[in-house]
């Protein structure tokens, strides 16, 4: 009886059943000759413990064409094979590459989607013992609309699995669709499938192209993803909790909306080793990754380049989202708008990365924790092939010689091997990125030994050969050929150069001092170096003639030549010439030293190169300056330009004022500007319709302007009615085009630098950095005094369309930043490491496309008091917006009628910080900040005594939908509660308001720039009933 129930429990011997759709036999599946001819049978006789082996061919989930919810249901236990001829007898002689078995939903033999079975291959309920090896999926066309959005009938066209741990290999998905998620693959439910050398190609979802996972984690190796399409994650969508694992993983040509390559979303880390993200395209953001809602994915030597985006072409994170990369690279991806290579904060401890373009980055800097970051204005070359088979299943991005990704990454996290299965590290150090290189060979071909005249080029160029002993491209990588920094030398600005065809060829030019010398060639990958022996051999003299300098004067010039310079001091006109000796081609510049100091001397023909003859054409020119140097009048009126010394006398433009105090070196001066149009491409020594051209302010110069034009004393004149525009439509379009970029430059200032009663509009900055930044006022490293000011009708490309400040510190005192516009962030201003502070000012109608319609603030705490903020729009932080450690501190103000995309006064839309950025209010009215009467801590910080969530009534409110807006009066009604609502101390020394009128007119200050003039009628009409009888 034992005997019996040990039998009882024994499993039924394992067997292998054969499926061949062209067989003819017994169709029984007990051989190749005998094979089924319909799979399903043999799924449907098979047990645990069989292996079913399936010959090249095309198999159906079903024979009838109408029974769309067939599908290929995998079972616990049993392993289906594809890949055979039909005639082998060891599981190790079959080809399924070459023996191609397609699992079909192409159930109604049409030459479309249409009518295809919902879900090819089903692995729900599954565990790791129900394998599917070898076999193409395809033609699954979940398009159900009626059915529940995660039901196989609408997701998971190719496959689909909830609960389900099958194991996968040897798979190419392709040509399947899901009008929801997951057009090739959804996982639910806690799945975890295992792929192994899988190909997701042409794969077409709403959400997901190719894979799809909520609550889910797959375990990918060796797997491609190529050409899937979405509208959210190209290749693939992570969600609600689901963390995969990818290690050898190429995403390449995906597109979607958001997040071409990877989207991840609400708690989902996935963890990267050794991938690639090249070539997706995302139309809005995030061409290779997007991560959002706590999701923070683990990135270890994984590269992106080749992105594209229109923000953010290689990683977009949004707030709350910060990934850890180690070994990382991200560089060469393409934003057709901003930010290149990644926006948004990656964790602090991130390390060994190498970054492109750091615009858009926070949280780790050039040159911590072994990160390479480049900028916007010089980005760093990773040197990178295109995506191509460099060994492995999957497509790689090689490394060229030259990248400075070789050597840099940390071995202590460092993956044993590559993408490809190559051994890290092949140096002392291993790469960074998802390649590691082999190494280069590097040989001298031709150029040793050569010598020429100074300042002329070599005969022969300097010429190596480079080479791969493995095969790895080399092409487009660089050599540096290193010349000696002083003396006999190259006079090449750029001694990097490209290898093309196997070799890098460098024409050498010798700089103007003889000698001999070598030049070194070296890259990055290869320990050879080739030396050239070279010599320069030397000669020409520069000179010209003096006019106009004045009896017992002297005026000092200097040489500057490719050796060493010269002084000459001169005291009468006439001819001179330098002593200096220079060779053949040699450059030189002569320039003022010092000149008497009540002359301004000029030189024309002072720059250029010898050219085989002496030079005898430079000129230097003296003439007086204004005797009367305190104050320099200009007028656009006038009839005939002075000298600037009266308003019958006034410059016409005020850069002839401006470049009058500089060349004179006028200290103090105040430059009055009566009312009109003035441009800054007009005046000597500018081009006509230069985009560059613009008003650059002084220190010690104070530009004062709402003149009439007959004013003796300063406070006479009248900036509110008396209009002095300061206007970058310098081709008198009346349109933005060809407009200049900035209008006022501020930058290298300190506070005797002065701006005081101008309108300032029409910048267009729309082109490259810093093109695209400060299109009314570019500031960096500027601390000027700006005062009475309408900052209006700006545009720029990229941030600070009012105002741009960088590592600056600004006082603006009765400032108005409206209708600017930008197509990132910071539509009124933006402030990046800097620290302003505004009393008395609006910002209304400013329109930013992504962040802060108001104002931007990255590293920065400006001083905000008496400031209001409204009918501004974003997409995030309609008012304001804080990110990177900004604290700005916000006094006596308004934040009302904003908007961002969760709607109008809301608490975004007034205010959007970052976690690492806090404001603090006080005295201040923020719609939004207040529901339901407690404090909203996303806010910020509460410093005591703000309002609650009341209409301020304003008189003349905005819709921020109307932005960019110059509408809108934000004067006080009577019964506004912003009347007397602020604290007196933060306006100590503030004598007046907007308006001019007295700054605290009731018993407090009123909140935002304007007093209520109405309280002095009151009180002016209550002294009048003082006593009267009725």
């Amino acid at each position: 009886m034992v005997l019996g129930l040990l039998l009882l429990s024994l499993p039924a011997w394992s067997q292998t059943i054969y499926v061949n759709a062209e067989a003819g036999g017994a169709n029984n599946g007990s051989s190749w000759t005998d094979a089924f001819t319909d799979l399903q049978l043999a799924l449907a006789q098979a047990q645990s413990g069989d292996e079913i082996w399936v010959a090249v061919g095309t198999y159906l989930p079903t024979s009838d064409e109408t029974d769309r919810d067939a599908t290929f249901q995998l079972k616990n236990g049993v392993a289906l094979y594809g890949g055979f001829a039909g005639s082998e007898e060891e599981l190790g002689q079959r080809d399924w590459q070459d023996n191609p078995t397609i699992l079909s939903g192409d159930i109604n033999d049409s030459t479309d989607l249409d009518g295809n079975s919902y879900t090819v291959v089903t692995g729900s309920g599954t565990d790791s013992t129900a394998i599917l090896d070898g076999f193409t999926v395809t033609g699954g066309n979940a398009d159900d609309d009626s059915a529940f959005f995660i039901a196989p009938a609408r997701s998971g066209g190719g496959a689909y699995n909830n609960h389900g741990a099958p194991t996968l290999a040897n798979i190419i998905f392709t040509n399947n669709s899901a009008d929801n998620l997951g057009g090739a693959m959804l996982s639910s439910s806690n799945s975890s499938p295992t792929l192994t050398n899988v190909t997701f190609s042409n794969n077409v979802a709403d959400r997901g192209g190719g894979m799809y996972n909520i609550d889910s984690s797959p375990s990918l190796s060796n797997v491609i993803f190529s050409n899937n399409v979405a509208d959210r994650g190209g290749a693939i969508y992570n969600t609600t909790n689901s963390s995969p694992s990818f290690n050898n993983v190429t995403f390449g040509n995906n597109t979607a909306q958001f997040g071409g390559g990877m989207f991840n979303t609400t708690n989902s880390s996935p963890t990267l080793t050794n991938a690639t993200f090249s070539n997706n395209t995302a139309d809005s953001t995030g061409g290779g990754m997007y991560n959002q809602i706590d999701s923070a994915p683990s990135l270890t030597n994984v590269t992106f380049s080749h992105n594209t985006a229109g923000f953010s072409g290689g990683m977009f994170n949004n707030i709350d989202c910060n990934p850890t990369l180690i070994n990382t690279l991200v560089a060469g991806n393409t934003a057709n708008l901003n930010f290149p290579d990644i926006f948004g904060e990656v964790n602090s401890d991130s390390r060994h990365n190498l970054i492109g373009d750091d615009t858009g980055l926070g949280g780790i800097s050039d040159g911590s924790n072994g990160n390479q970051i480049g900028s916007e204005s010089n980005p760093i070359d990773a040197l990178l092939a295109p995506l191509a088979d460099n060994d492995g299943f999957t497509l790689t991005l090689a490394l060229l010689p030259g990248s400075p990704a070789i050597g840099a990454g940390d071995n202590e996290a460092c993956a044993d091997e590559d993408q490809r299965g190559i051994k890290r590290p092949q140096g002392e150090a291993c790469d960074i990125g998802a390649f590691e290189s082999r190494g280069f060979l590097l040989a001298r071909e031709s150029g040793d030994g050569q010598a020429t005249l100074a300042r002329t080029d070599f005969a022969e160029p300097l010429i190596v050969n480079i080479a791969s002993g493995s095969g790895e491209p080399v092409d487009g990588g660089q050599v540096d050929f290193t010349a000696p920094d002083a003396g006999a030398s190259l006079s090449n600005e750029i001694n990097l150069v490209s290898i093309i065809d196997g070799q890098a060829s460098l024409t050498a030019t010798t700089n103007a001092v003889a000698g001999q010398y070598v030049v070194i060639a070296r890259t990055v990958g290869s320990n050879d170096t080739a030396d050239f022996n070279l010599e320069n051999i030397a000669s020409f003299t520069v000179g010209g003639s003096l006019s106009g300098l004045a009896v017992g004067n002297s005026v000092d010039l200097q040489i500057q030549t490719d050796g060493p310079d010269e002084n000459l001091t001169l005291d009468s006109d006439g001819d001179f010439t330098f002593s200096a000796v220079l060779d053949d081609g040699g450059n030189y510049n002569v320039i003022v030293q010092t000149q008497p100091s009540d002359q301004f001397c000029t030189v024309a023909n002072g720059q250029g190169q010898i050219e085989t003859e002496d030079v005898t054409d430079v000129k230097v020119t003296c003439t007086q300056c204004p005797s009367k140097g305190g104050i320099i009048h200009v007028n656009a009126e006038v009839n005939a330009a002075g000298d600037g010394s009266s308003w019958t006398d006034a410059y016409a433009n005020l850069q002839d004022a401006l470049g009058l105090s500089e060349g004179c070196g006028l200290n103090s001066v105040s430059i009055w500007v009566a009312q009109g149009n003035y441009y800054p491409d007009q005046g000597i020594g500018q081009t006509k319709d230069d985009r560059n051209a613009t008003f650059q302010l002084r220190n010690n110069v104070a530009l004062y302007g709402g003149f009439v034009g007959t004013e003796k004393q300063r406070d006479q004149r009248n900036w509110r009615v008396y209009e002095t525009r300061l206007s970058g439509d310098i081709n008198n379009s009346g349109t933005l085009s060809g407009n200049s970029y900035a209008v006022v430059t501020a930058s290298e200032t300190d506070d005797t630098a002065v701006l005081d009663g101008f309108t300032v509009t029409g910048g267009n900055a729309d082109g490259d950095f810093p093109h695209n930044t400060g299109a009314g006022i570019f500031n960096v490293n500027g601390s000027p005094v700006l005062s009475n000011l309408l900052v209006s009708d700006n545009f720029a490309g990229s941030s600070g369309g009012g105002m741009y400040n960088n590592l600056s510190s600004p006082t603006l005192t009765n400032v108005t930043f409206r209708g600017n516009q930008v197509s990132f962030s910071g539509g009124g201003m933006r402030n990046l490491n800097s620290n302003p502070t505004l009393i008395n000012a609006i910002f209304s109608g400013n329109l930013a496309d992504m962040n802060g319609g108001g104002m931007e603030n990255l590293g920065s705490s400006p001083a905000l008091i008496n400031v209001t903020f409204t009918g501004n729009r974003a997409t995030a932080g309609g008012a304001l917006i804080s990110q990177s450690n900004s604290n700005p501190v916000i006094r006596n103000s308004i934040f009302w009628n904003n908007r961002d995309a969760t709607g109008t006064g809301t608490t975004r839309a007034s205010i959007s910080n970052a976690t690492n950025s806090k404001p603090s209010f006080s005295f201040s009215l923020i719609q939004g900040c207040y529901p339901g009467g407690a404090w909203e801590n996303d806010c910020g910080t509460d410093a005591g005594n703000n309002l609650e969530d009341t209409n301020p009534l304003f008189i003349i409110p905005v819709d921020p939908e109307t932005a960019p807006s110059d509408v809108g009066n934000f004067r006080l009604q009577r019964g506004s509660p912003a009347i007397d609502a602020g604290n007196n101390d933060f306006v100590d020394g503030v004598d007046t308001d907007l308006d001019g009128n007295p700054r605290i007119m009731g018993s407090d200050v009123d909140l935002g720039p304007f007093e209520a003039e109405w309280i002095f009628q009151d009180r002016f009409e209550s002294s009048l009933n003082v006593g009267q009888v009725d």
